[in-house]
C-alpha cells in the first residue's frame, strides 16, 4: 500500500493541544512516519505535521473530524503527502 497522508492540526499560539492529538492517533502510533511542529510568532499561530503510512483515509478523516468537532480551538485537515 505505502500511501502517505497528512493530518495537520492548527492552532493560536498556546491553544495546541497534544495529547488530544495524540490520543485520536493512539491506534495508528505504529504508523506514523514523521512530525513536524512550527510557530509563527508574527502571525500567532502553530501548527503540528504529522505523517501517517497505510492509513484508510477515512479513519485518519474520522480522527480530524473528531478533533474538530472537540471544544478544543483547533482545526485538523487530511490531506495526501
Amino acid at each position: 500500500m505505502n500511501t502517505t497522508q497528512r493530518l495537520t492540526v492548527r492552532s493560536e499560539s498556546g491553544a495546541l493541544h497534544i495529547v488530544a492529538i495524540w490520543q485520536g492517533l493512539a491506534q495508528y502510533t505504529d504508523r506514523i512516519q514523521a512530525v513536524s511542529a512550527h510557530v509563527d510568532a508574527k502571525r500567532g499561530v502553530e501548527c503540528l505535521a504529522i505523517d501517517v503510512v497505510d492509513v484508510c483515509e477515512s479513519q485518519l478523516c474520522g480522527v480530524a473530524a473528531a478533533l474538530n468537532q472537540s471544544p478544543l480551538p483547533m482545526t485538523a485537515t487530511v490531506e495526501p503527502n
